[in-house]
């Protein structure tokens, strides 16, 4: 009888990367977001943290899962924009070099990486990510990063 349970098993366990590492990943996230646009920094750090945090342990206990990409986005805009610049950008060139991801995750993914440069004092290469962006047809990208 057991041979006959371990795909289903598997499956579950599977699933567990998405229902509990990623979907609290895009939680935090969305908190972070929420809080950004209300202007409390300080609370939007910490859920960026968070969710970057979130997405590390996929990352550590999944590396090869279906959700990399994902687990990747989340944990290179986290730490990105909770201020933890050089692991942010680590993961940011990381999550950039993988094809076929949605724009707006990438443009997303872009603010990330030029509120780092501006943070590190690098505006030249910041604005030359951030220009075309103003351009974006997410009225969210754009936002950010016109505030950017």
């Amino acid at each position: 009888m057991r041979p006959r349970w371990a795909p289903l098993v598997l499956l579950a366990a599977a699933g567990c990367a998405y229902y509990n590492g990623i979907y609290n990943a895009k939680a935090s996230a969305r908190t972070g977001d929420r809080q950004s646009e209300r202007g409390e920094s300080y609370a939007a750090a910490q859920a960026y943290v968070l969710s970057a945090a979130t997405a590390e342990t996929v990352l550590a206990r999944h590396p090869k899962t279906r959700w990399r990409s994902a687990a990747l986005y989340f944990a290179a805009r986290g730490y990105a924009l909770g201020g933890e610049c050089p692991r942010g950008m680590r993961r940011l060139d990381e999550y950039l070099a993988v094809a076929g991801e949605p724009r707006s995750r990438r443009d997303r993914a872009l603010v990330a990486r030029a509120a780092c440069l501006i943070a590190n004092n690098q505006l030249l290469p910041a604005d030359t990510i951030l220009q075309p962006l103003l351009e974006s047809g997410d009225r969210d990208v754009r936002s950010q990063a016109s505030l950017w």
